[in-house]
């Protein structure tokens, strides 16, 4: 999860590279929401073992 900590926006998203997809969001290149909005601090992330195991859409929907 990062957020802009100017506005408070939110990106919630999964990867299967936490440190590539991290400096995706502070130096690009990334499209959509998370670069529209400016969210590039890392708030909070959790590892599982396969993308099956993560609960991602009870997750973002309870975090929406």
């Amino acid at each position: 999860m990062a957020i802009n900590p100017n506005t408070g926006a939110l990106y919630t998203g999964h990867t299967d590279d936490i440190s590539r997809h991290t400096h995706e969001h502070r130096h690009g290149p990334l499209s959509g929401s998370g670069r529209d909005h400016g969210c590039n601090k890392l708030v909070w992330h959790a590892e599982f073992g396969s993308r099956a195991a993560a609960p991602i859409i009870p997750r973002v929907k309870l975090l929406s």
